[in-house]
């Protein structure tokens, strides 16, 4: 008797065979397009710049956090047209599954930077006060309805829950969602650079959990702040285990001078406040550079499946471009600011900005000493007098540093 040859369980059935060779995935460079993609990770990109420049002084002024929330506003407007495009077009033109999951990875890197600018925010409003506790009593509700911080936390979180709304719709239905169905079946997701079939069970229940949960409006933008500031420590403990010999050390130092009768004069300087803040933009840049990579990945990897087109250029990716030039203006700005320096000024000074008292105080936590905090002392107090009286000489005021 002749046996019968069963094809292998993990090769697909002839006609899928046929299918998959085949390109079946309609382009749509409006979404999955170098310009569309370079925009949006630029824009997230660019956005830690004045966030690095404004902590290095160790603290974070009420104006430097209206130039950060001008910043993730733009980017939020940005992403949620982004998600109504989805929407519209999975409802009426039809959108593939393996497009809808490019809008997702999108949405999860444009969320990042509203995040910390939330975060950032209400812990300056409230005095420091732990993401656990909030003591509200310390936040003056009006104040952030006039600073604008209420504005950028609504966007957030309506499109954290437009975006968990996409992916319970996508992820509920993935085999019958689009209207390029055939093609479900090859689709990849890579995750963590892995990838996996998007009709693999575990993927579909973990990212249903996920996305049910990030639907609920206020609760998805608190769980992120939960998320934040556990990260935030992770950095601060490993500090402290990293500096136990040094702190041994100079323990047995102190044990040593109190013996012999001395004053010891040792001191341990761990920065904790700067280490929360940069700690939580760490971990947002880590989450946006892996749903980086898993993105470029995912369409590399997937090539095959789409048709050709999917690199010509578009009105949307121009469109796309274009809204990057604010964000960039925006950065230059900021950063010549940081420096003491205005572009636009052209004056023999090299440019000077009014806010020159400002720029002497970064540059004078730079220093250390009495002498070296006298000097910059008197230079503030001789700038005061030049802003007061036009007709001061230059020089002519300046104190001698003791």
């Amino acid at each position: 008797m002749v046996g019968v040859l069963k094809r292998p369980k993990h090769q697909p059935p002839p006609h899928h065979q046929a299918a998959m060779s085949l390109a079946c995935i309609i382009p749509n460079p409006d979404i999955a397009g170098i310009g569309v993609r370079a925009s949006i990770y630029a824009q997230n990109l660019l956005a830690f710049v004045p966030a690095i420049l404004f902590l290095s002084d160790r603290e974070l002024t009420i104006e430097e956090l209206e130039s950060m929330g001008t910043i993730s506003t733009s980017i939020l407007i940005t992403a949620c047209a982004l998600l109504v495009s989805a929407f519209i077009q999975a409802a009426t033109f039809g959108l593939s599954v393996y497009h809808a999951l490019i809008v997702l990875n999108l949405s999860w890197i444009n969320n990042m930077n509203a995040v910390v600018y939330c975060l950032f925010a209400l812990e300056t409003r409230a005095g420091g006060s732990p993401p656990w506790k909030w003591k509200l009593r310390n936040i003056h509700f009006r104040e952030l309805v006039s600073s604008g911080i209420v504005v950028v936390i609504g966007l957030a979180i309506v499109h954290l829950s437009a975006m968990a709304g996409l992916g319970i719709w996508i992820w509920g239905r993935v085999d019958e969602f689009g209207d390029q169905r055939q093609c479900t079946p090859y689709t990849l997701y890579v995750l963590f650079g892995k990838s996996v079939s998007v009709v693999d069970k575990s993927l579909r229940i973990g990212s249903l959990v996920l996305y049910s949960i990030t639907a609920i409006p206020f609760v998805n933008l608190f769980l992120f702040f939960l998320l934040g500031w556990a990260t935030s420590y992770i950095p601060l403990c490993v500090i402290i285990f990293l500096c136990l010999p040094q702190i041994l050390w100079k323990a047995l130092v102190c044990l040593f001078m109190c013996w012999l009768g001395c004053v010891p004069c040792v001191n341990l300087y761990i920065p904790t406040g700067r280490v929360k803040y940069y700690s939580t933009l760490l971990f947002s840049l880590i989450i946006e550079i892996i749903f980086i990579v898993d993105t470029e990945l995912m369409i590399r990897r997937s090539a095959d499946l789409v048709q050709e087109g999917g690199s010509e250029w578009t009105f949307g990716q121009t469109l796309a471009m274009l809204l990057l030039v604010l964000p960039l203006i925006d950065v230059v700005k900021e950063s010549c600011k940081w420096l003491g320096f205005d572009p636009t000024a052209g004056n023999p000074m090299g440019g000077l900005t009014n806010d020159v008292e400002k720029a002497l105080k970064r540059w004078g936590g730079k220093g250390s000493g009495e002498q070296w905090d006298a000097v910059v002392q008197s230079l503030i107090d001789w700038r005061t007098k030049v802003d007061a009286s036009e007709s001061t000489e230059p020089g002519k005021d300046i104190k001698t540093a003791p």
